[in-house]
């Protein structure tokens, strides 16, 4: 496998449960952010080492997006934001056959606009992940 250039993946929202989704053309940077929690399972037959199970999945995505209020897509994510709904998403590292690609439902937990004097307007999203994740290849 060839490594993948960054910007060639892609975040699409939807308003309608599904396909089709609409590409967030105004997106700069994107995260897919994956984690798991621990727990703890050391008692006294442990030794000097502290020993783990794994927990629960949670996952995230973070990004950067242009402002840029004729992006439908990006003015869906602050819709959702603002009236508290759930929208669902499709997430590509890449647009290619045989390359996987992520549908959930998330909730918008984060619509940070920053506006500095000497540079562009831009918006710091994040999108919390409802559930697992569906992942399938294109």
């Amino acid at each position: 496998m060839s490594p993948k250039q960054g910007r060639l993946s892609s975040l699409g929202v939807s308003t309608t449960g599904g396909a089709p989704y609409t590409a967030i053309d105004s997106a700069v940077d994107l995260a897919f952010n994956r984690s798991k929690s621990e727990i703890n399972v050391t008692d006294r037959g442990s030794g000097s080492w502290t020993e783990f199970l794994p927990g629960r999945k949670d996952a995230t995505i973070d990004g950067t997006v242009n402002w840029d209020i004729a992006d439908a897509a990006l003015m869906t994510l602050l819709a959702a934001f603002e009236d508290d709904s759930g929208i669902d998403i499709l997430f590509r590292l890449d647009t290619v056959a045989d390359e996987k690609e992520w549908t959930a439902s998330v909730i918008v937990t984060n619509f940070s606009t920053p506006a500095p004097g000497e540079d562009k307007a831009s918006v710091n999203i994040t999108l919390r992940i409802n559930g697992a994740p569906s992942e399938a290849t294109q």
